[in-house]
């Protein structure tokens, strides 16, 4: 991970912005006690530089304010959404910067169930706008990341995601139509057909793509205030399916062949250590009330009734009888439709594997915004890393992984160190494999302020193990040194996947072009990217 960059820090400029900020947004909106600063200052796996203060805007007007009032004094401004980032997305780099916390900006602004379309302040979550489309029977097209419950729609375009309706419609950035991003000096850009105020936010294409510009720039080159999201009608009915195979390039070629099929809207997929551990953690009566959330989700009462009897029957033993799973789920209007889609997956899947239990795609589809865990079973901590690969390259890729976690077996064995892993279809021409770094050690104020105290209990027993994270620093970049090998790019960039590595000067060029437009003096998530120039040729 990268390194903060370290200033010395002047009590009495810090004084005089918190007051000027304090006076935009309230007193009880600006937060500059240590523990406070300390909390916005970590992520999921790392720590910044110690924020000035954290600020905490209820409008956009207030948000323009804040910006243009931190910036004009030299601060730099590091957004902030739900906060489960664990590439130092928001983390500061300065000392001398403020932290936006941008979960006050909730509002679901407008909501056009005719002409399809959504338009929701940056901090609300996706959880809560799923919850304000419902009963108009329709949806957002990607409808979130499983961390979704806490997770921000301006979070998710900044750093980009990916989970529900992903297999089926690609990732956050294709479902949006439009934003309103504020710039480092406080403007306001649209951007879409709601540029022009005669025109209503419905459509993106109109000339240039500038709402693209925006998407996955980790907040770089603006800050998201409003995002328009394209609707699609609500399906009634759905059903889990779940496969179990022996080898790995047997699952992959079953995914492969559901996602060419565009039929399945989530499929995802485990190693069995990895499926054991997702369902380790749920006691019976959590089982019990997951069960009658099947039930209702699976629409209809007798497909309720079949799904919930197949999941009390099959319990947890699944898990153990194959190496790798496949899980997806279809949809569809009527059951003539929901059968069609599954005959078609299992003719392009079923002959590579088994069928099994559908318990884990009907848990998901049944809740799928639980809380996310920021820590693993057991109480390790955790260092996910990804890569978007294309089919043709996966299974090379899985094979020099497996080489490379097989020559640092010692290593691994000598910290605690287990990697799973978990994989993801987007759309019909890409696949997310996700490795997923656990060891034992102490948690940090992040892990303890979002875990509950049952599951955080065995880790504060735990010594530290600075050995651990060492090796997971290590671990990471010569997994993701792997994925650029054989051709992978990223989502949640942030600061630390190597955005810039290997890009022609051109291609750099513009983007700092476009960088100095909106941001002259580098203050808006400074890092981000790794824009500045010595991150361009190493990976952090």
């Amino acid at each position: 991970m990268s390194e903060p960059a370290v200033t010395l820090p002047d009590d009495a400029a810090h004084d005089t912005v918190v007051k000027a900020l304090s006076e935009i947004v309230g007193p009880d909106a600006v937060l500059a006690d240590e523990e406070s600063r300390a909390y916005f200052s970590q992520d999921v796996y790392a720590h910044g530089a110690l924020t000035t203060a954290v600020v905490k805007p209820a409008t956009v007007e207030q948000l323009a304010d804040v910006v243009r009032t931190a910036t004009s004094r030299g601060y730099a401004v590091f957004p902030r959404g739900g906060g489960y980032s664990y590439t130092d997305a928001y983390l500061p780099t300065t000392e001398k910067g403020i932290t936006l916390d941008l979960t006050a900006l909730d509002k679901v602004v407008e909501i056009s169930a005719q002409d399809m379309y959504v338009t929701v302040e940056a901090g609300c979550t996706w959880q809560a706008l799923d919850e304000a489309l419902k009963p108009h029977g329709v949806r957002a097209e990607f409808w979130g990341p499983l961390s979704g419950f806490q997770a921000t729609i301006g979070g998710g375009m900044s750093q980009g995601a990916a989970s529900l309706g992903s297999a089926k419609d690609g990732i956050s950035a294709e479902a949006v139509l439009g934003m309103d991003i504020v710039t480092a000096d406080g403007r306001v850009i649209a951007t879409g057909s709601n540029a022009q105020d005669s025109k209503q936010p419905f459509f993106r294409y109109y000339g240039p793509d500038l709402t693209g510009l925006f998407c996955g720039d980790a907040g770089a080159l603006g800050i998201k205030a409003r995002i328009t999201l394209r609707l699609q009608r609500r399906a009634p009915l759905n059903q889990g399916l779940s496969f179990g195979f022996e080898t790995f390039e047997a699952m992959h070629e079953a995914m492969q062949r559901i996602a060419a099929s565009n039929r399945a809207t989530e499929c995802f997929g485990f190693t069995a250590r990895a499926m054991e551990d997702a369902i380790a953690s749920k006691g019976f009566w959590t089982d019990i009330k997951l069960m009658f959330a099947v039930g209702r989700a699976a629409g209809g009462a007798i497909g309720g009734l079949i799904q919930m009897a197949r999941m009390a029957f099959a319990g947890r033993r699944f898990a153990r009888r194959a190496k790798f799973f496949a899980h997806c789920v279809v949809e569809a209007y009527n059951t003539t439709e929901l059968r069609g889609h599954i005959k078609t997956i299992r003719s392009v899947a079923g002959t590579l594997g088994r069928d099994f239990p559908n318990t884990m795609p009907s848990v998901m589809r049944a809740e799928p915004f639980m809380p996310y865990p920021v820590i693993g079973i057991g109480g390790r901590r955790m260092l996910p890393l990804h890569s978007i690969l294309p089919f043709s390259q996966v299974p090379a890729f899985h094979t020099a992984l497996e080489q490379l976690l097989e020559d640092r077996k010692d290593e691994l064995d000598a910290v605690g160190m287990k990697v799973p892993a978990i994989y993801t279809t987007l759309s019909t021409n890409g696949f997310l494999y996700e490795p997923v770094l656990y060891w034992p050690d102490q948690p940090e104020l992040f892990h303890l302020k979002h875990t509950p105290d049952e599951l955080i209990a065995p880790m504060k027993d735990q010594a530290e193990n600075r050995q651990g994270r060492d090796l997971s620093k290590q671990m990471f970049n010569e997994i993701v040194n792997l994925m650029h090998e054989h051709g992978g790019v990223h989502l949640q960039i942030g600061k630390a996947y190597p955005y810039v590595l290997d890009r022609t000067p051109e291609h750099t060029g513009l983007l700092r072009q476009i960088k100095a437009q909106i941001d002259p003096n580098n203050l808006l998530n400074p890092g981000a990217l790794g824009l500045a120039a010595e991150q361009v040729k190493n990976i952090p």
